[in-house]
């Protein structure tokens, strides 16, 4: 009978030992008989309760060194990635939102995949990015996919650049680092009727300025 299941990463080198656990148990065992047994005495055998204390064995686990040098954006994952791109737009006017999505699917220790960081134009308003995790435990491990939602918002009009970024982790099927990128994102911005680059905008903040010094 299964008590509990439990699913470990290790975190360092080395042997681990995971001690033993204990627990008292209560036991239906048949009571001795003092009289000649019968072809009867199947259906008719007293039981008791005895208390019983049960232990485990102490467990030793080997961990080995992940293979050097690994790539200066690991992160620690170990098992097997994917990674998709979505853009909500790649043309809009200035002042309108864009929603990337990056979605990384797979097997492992996925707990300890961190957002991955996009480098976006000086141009653009950025909002700390959305993550939603949907992960499944089993007997074979942890497995789901992580989607992080960027929004920004690009403030003048001009041709822009999202450049590609990488995430690295260690497959255990290929014993080796792979590395996953995305592609770079070219974005349009035209000027929109709010646009911050529009000459009413400039002549409000200039007239600001004067009136500061005057």
């Amino acid at each position: 009978y299964d008590l509990r299941k439990v699913l470990l990463f290790p975190q360092q080198v080395g042997q681990i030992s995971i001690e033993p656990m204990s627990c008292d148990v209560i036991v239906r065992v048949r009571s001795a008989q003092q009289r000649p047994r019968s072809i009867f005495d199947d259906f008719f055998d007293a039981y008791q309760e005895v208390s019983k204390s049960v232990t485990t064995s102490k467990l030793s686990i080997s961990v080995n060194q992940l293979p050097q040098p690994k790539p200066a954006d690991f992160s620690g994952i170990v098992g097997k990635l994917s990674l998709s791109t979505k853009v909500s737009a790649t043309e809009v006017e200035a002042n309108q939102p864009i929603t990337i999505t990056l979605k990384l699917q797979g097997s492992g220790n996925l707990k300890m995949l961190k957002n991955p960081a996009l480098q976006f134009p000086q141009d653009f308003e950025t909002y700390e990015p959305k993550a939603t995790n949907n992960f499944n435990t089993t007997d074979a491990g942890l497995s789901g996919s992580k989607t992080i939602e960027y929004l920004v918002i690009p403030r003048h009009d001009g041709d822009f650049i999202i450049p590609s970024t990488t995430i690295s982790y260690f497959d255990i099927e290929s014993n080796s680092y792979k590395v996953l990128s995305t592609d770079p994102i070219n974005i349009r911005v035209n000027k929109g009727a709010n646009s911050s680059s529009n000459a009413p905008v400039y002549l409000s903040s200039l007239l600001g300025f004067i009136f500061l010094f005057k």
